[in-house]
């Protein structure tokens, strides 16, 4: 539900022709259900966008990173905090300085990074690969 990932969390690139068919219905429909008035929607389907919705953005927040990309974090994340992508793990996640390590606060989203992005900028040399103590 939240740019170009799946009801699964699979990005949209990622998955078969029929899911793929399956999620731009649903968004072609999300922008006809935004010109109509709630009434006219099926309740099933209300229910199931709001369903989908709420567990996209549950306990979740949109912040802004210092080169001006904004994404969907962690409700508990606050300035300081930084984003990281770990080598093995599938989402790029937020952490916290915690005295000399640092602590994970979850799972975030910005739309630049979500597909290997700065893996390759560190292998151009555009970026250090960083060790992170994690507690």
């Amino acid at each position: 539900m939240t740019v170009g990932y799946t009801h699964s969390r699979h990005h949209i690139g990622d998955v078969d022709e029929e899911t793929q068919t399956m999620y731009y219905r649903g968004f072609n429909e999300l922008t006809t259900w935004s010109q109509n008035p709630v009434e006219t929607i099926e309740e099933d389907v209300l229910h199931a966008y709001h369903d989908a919705v709420y567990s996209a953005t549950r306990n979740r927040r949109i912040f802004w990173t210092l080169g001006g990309s904004h994404g969907l974090g962690p409700l508990c994340m606050r300035q300081d905090d930084i984003v990281v992508v770990l080598y093995g793990y599938e989402y790029p996640l937020v952490l916290r300085t915690r005295g000399d390590g640092y602590l994970i606060l979850g799972e975030e989203y910005i739309d630049e990074i979500m597909r290997g992005e700065l893996v390759e900028e560190m292998e151009q040399g555009r970026r250090q690969e960083q060790i992170f103590c994690l507690i």
